[in-house]
């Protein structure tokens, strides 16, 4: 894959949803933080028992070209 291309995928924000009784899972990604808040205060409204968190994912790793 070209770099460019990681580049215009790369979503470091992601969204995880804490649910009682399952294992915490990630739902989203999005481009900034604000994005992430911007869909946790709705699914706290859609989605009242769950718990959502926003985790920073660092930088992918960069594949060294052949």
């Amino acid at each position: 894959m070209p770099q460019t291309k990681l580049a215009e995928l790369y979503r470091p924000f992601l969204i995880v949803a804490d649910f009682p009784g399952q294992l915490p899972r990630a739902i989203a990604r999005t481009y900034n933080q604000e994005d992430a808040e911007d869909q946790i205060r709705f699914l706290k409204r859609q989605i009242v028992n769950g718990a959502f968190y926003i985790v920073y994912d660092p930088e992918p790793l960069r594949l060294r070209p052949d």
